[in-house]
């Protein structure tokens, strides 16, 4: 089936204050209106940690749309000014106080109603440099440290796993596998 042409006809900003949604009205090929909501997000970045003894640097925090505690790979918004791999090492000490050298992987879609980007790094020499610089937004969130094997396992075996794309992303193009 080949791609047809569709033509923004409206945008409208429903709100504002972190990110943005969007209500785009589109006009399809058979002069019909369409509408998609958009959820305009800054770039971000996400990192695969791995420590020299094998065990995967994680957080766990609070996260209002799951309206629960989820453990996920450290990731955050870059900041302006900031280059991808500079967002993806300053939310890495930030998140958890570990550091390391990270290698980029991939870009990836943040989701299909999202206009974000997601920056992926890996990281197979993290090391603890200091205590996490938890805002007051993140208080309560908890460094977590799961042996690699485990973590390979959950990817594979549990929905509770967050950032599955990008740790995927990550272990295939490093070959890393149980």
């Amino acid at each position: 089936m080949q791609d047809q042409q569709y033509t923004l006809q409206n945008s409208e900003l429903i709100f504002s204050e972190y990110f943005k949604i969007r209500r785009n009205t589109y006009l399809t090929p058979e002069n019909k209106n369409k509408t998609y909501h958009v959820l305009d997000t800054p770039e971000a970045a996400i990192v695969l940690a791995i420590t020299k003894d094998k065990q995967v640097v994680l957080v766990k925090q609070f996260r209002g749309g799951a309206a629960d505690f989820v453990v996920e790979l450290p990731a955050g918004r870059v900041e302006k000014g900031e280059t991808s791999i500079e967002g993806a090492k300053r939310e890495l000490l930030e998140e958890t106080g570990y550091d390391g050298d990270l290698e980029f992987i991939c870009t990836m879609s943040k989701g299909h109603s999202n206009s974000g980007l997601l920056q992926v790094f890996f990281c197979d020499n993290a090391y603890l440099k200091q205590a996490p610089e938890h805002t007051d937004f993140e208080q309560g969130m908890e460094v977590i440290l799961q042996p690699l094997k485990e973590f390979i396992n959950d990817l594979m075996n549990s929905d509770l796993v967050q950032n599955k794309p990008a740790a995927f992303a990550a272990l295939y193009k490093k070959n890393i596998h149980n």
